[in-house]
């Protein structure tokens, strides 16, 4: 590929470099080429990390492609390729004895909600995000808790994990870093390292890149500070990249072209993010593509009457095969948008939350994971649903250790001490059940025993509902949405073939198809990042309810910024009542989208 000026000076800085890479500018392609001309040298070891593993698939397979392009040799074990999570992961268990069983994600998430289930979703991700900022803190101690429920609910977390010997991807990734930088672990066998989103990484994250950097690993940090939307996920943003430029001693480069966006598009997203300056670096983007882009907002009489001028613009105004997005701050925009289509037998696709994500279902999973391993942690999210008081529940798990042989395979219950008739009668019940399952499982009848643990899994599900303080109505809602969640997962791993580990593991990959390019995309604002459209309706374009305008201003602006950007030709910000005090700042003009799509 021909390099702008910026991009050919980064790819070939031999030095420690932060690449400032707004949106549009080419930086996976930059790196790719800097990723060559390292991987030239023989004796050169590169390790590329990201954050999502779709990210660092499509930088191993870009960068593979390339080498074959180029008739070079394939650098083997001198690339490595991952998230944070999956590298450190591996080096860990490879250096690291003793370790401790790892508890997949979806029984961490399972398990988490199940301790949270009486709270409100609202006050629940609360909780959840006060755990992921405890476990991405450098020094713990200095974590900050908004209530004292919230420390007692970190500590029991971690209180879990420990009686069943077991830890997850945060603990793995911090004991990873922490180790690092004090010699308990070998650093990764490399001389270079790139990092792409720096803007996101945490203080352990950056602790364990400052580590390679600091013994004379050559880095480079791929990241721009005007799209740091996960501060509440504790992303340091500008002050960590800022950080790095200190200690690493490192140089600037910004790639100043958009190839994606027309001008005015590139022209009224630059005045909407200047509004955070000093804070940020100037990247000073200029449009490649030249003028012809149309943005506007529009207030209508409610969300409703939102998604019917899309959907009216979809049906009259679209072009052969212009792609359209639908973004919003949260989902619950998207589902009125999405039920608008249906009305109108419009293909979309929802970018976000599925039923892989419901707590229900994880806990299912786990339960029949727990049945190809007898791990005490792979069971421990289905224990949390059972009808047992947390004393007794701690005593039970203290009891099976990190290995449940006896009870699932077994059907043994051990002697608990704060074990009532009722509670010896229910967990007999559960282990007689167990063991059964274990004898099909054996004898290889998956089909007969997939739907039985499902089954089984929603009635303790539905009781555990019961016992809640949930209303009739949102009970009813719930036990519904779980029924047919469950039956879609039974259908698709009956549909599989193999063990039943191995229709797990495949499960465990399994994403929603999409409809083809001619289906809208629905998503949120944050799981935007990275795409780009056509065009693009941000709906219910006010101001968050939640607070975070006022105590995170820049970051809610950076979020606006990642909307507006993902646009290629045309954006439109609708809303109803008062509008995001953002439309003001990057002097959107008002339009009217029925008489534009009228004249288009």
């Amino acid at each position: 590929m021909a390099l702008t000026v910026s991009q050919e000076a980064a790819s070939v800085y031999c030095e420690n470099l932060i690449l400032f890479a707004g949106p549009g500018s080419g930086k996976t392609s930059t790196s790719v080429v800097k990723g060559i001309h390292i991987l030239n040298d023989p004796a050169n070891r590169l390790c590329m990390v990201t954050f999502t593993s779709a990210a660092a698939d499509e930088m191993r397979e870009r960068m593979i492609n390339r080498l074959q392009a180029d008739r070079a040799q394939s650098p083997g074990t001198r690339l490595i390729c991952g998230t944070f999570h999956s590298i450190a992961l591996r080096h860990y268990q490879k250096h690291a004895r003793n370790t401790p069983r790892l508890i997949a994600p979806p029984a961490k998430t399972a398990m988490v909600n199940a301790m949270l289930f009486d709270l409100m979703p609202e006050e629940r991700k609360e909780f959840q995000l006060a755990l992921e900022k405890y476990q991405g803190a450098l020094d713990q101690s200095q974590v900050e808790f908004d209530d004292f429920k919230q420390h007692d609910f970190v500590v029991a977390y971690h209180k879990r994990l420990e009686t069943s010997n077991s830890t997850d991807l945060s603990m793995v990734m911090r004991d990873c870093a922490t180790q690092m930088v004090n010699g308990q672990l070998p650093l990764l066998p490399i001389t270079h390292l790139l990092g792409d989103e720096m803007q996101d990484a945490d203080e352990i994250q950056l602790e364990m890149i400052l580590a390679h950097t600091r013994k004379g690993v050559i880095t480079t940090l791929v990241a721009d500070d005007d799209q740091t939307i996960y501060e509440w996920r504790s992303a340091l943003g500008y002050a960590g990249l800022q950080k790095f430029g200190r200690e690493a001693n490192a140089k600037t480069i910004a790639l100043s072209e958009n190839f994606r966006s027309r001008q005015e598009i590139v022209h009224h997203a630059k005045l909407l993010i200047a509004n955070n300056d000093p804070n940020r670096i100037d990247k000073n983007q200029r449009s490649t593509r030249g003028p012809g882009g149309v943005l506007g907002h529009e207030c209508f009489a409610g969300l409703n009457q939102q998604c019917s001028a899309i959907v009216r613009y979809v049906l009259e105004s679209r072009k052969p095969g212009e792609s359209v997005a639908v973004l919003a701050r949260t989902n619950f925009p998207l589902q009125t948008m999405g039920r608008a289509l249906n009305e109108k037998a419009i293909p979309y696709v929802m970018k976000g939350p599925s039923i892989w994500d419901l707590p229900a279902v994880a806990i299912a999973i786990s339960m029949l994971q727990a049945l190809t391993n007898n791990s005490t942690s792979s069971f421990q999210p289905v224990l949390s649903i059972f009808p047992l008081d947390a004393k007794l529940r701690r005593e039970l798990e203290r009891k099976l250790g990190h290995d449940a042989t006896s009870f699932l395979s077994g059907g043994e219950v051990p002697d608990l001490d704060h074990a009532t008739d009722t509670d010896a009668k229910f967990l007999q019940s559960v282990a007689a059940s167990c063991k059964l399952w274990n004898l099909k499982l054996a004898k290889g009848e998956i089909s007969l025993l997939i739907p039985e643990v499902i089954d089984q899994v929603y009635e303790w599900y539905a009781s555990h509902l019961a016992l809640s303080s949930l209303s009739a109505s949102t009970m009813r809602s719930q036990t519904k949405r779980v029924r047919e969640a469950f039956e879609h997962v039974e259908r698709i791993l009956l549909a599989l073939d193999g063990k039943l580990s191995k229709r797990l593991s495949i499960l465990g990959r399994l994403q929603d198809k999409e409809q083809g390019s001619e289906a809208i995309r629905l998503c949120t604002m944050h799981s935007s990042k990275g795409l780009e459209f056509d065009t693009v309706f941000l709906i219910d374009s006010v101001s968050p309810d939640d607070g975070s305008l006022i105590a995170h201003e820049q970051a809610e602006r950076c979020l606006f910024y990642v909307a507006m950007t993902r646009a290629k030709e045309r954006f439109f910000a609708l809303y109803s009542d008062v509008p995001t005090p953002f439309i003001a700042e990057a002097e959107l003009p008002k339009c009217n989208l029925i008489q534009y799509a009228e004249s288009v």
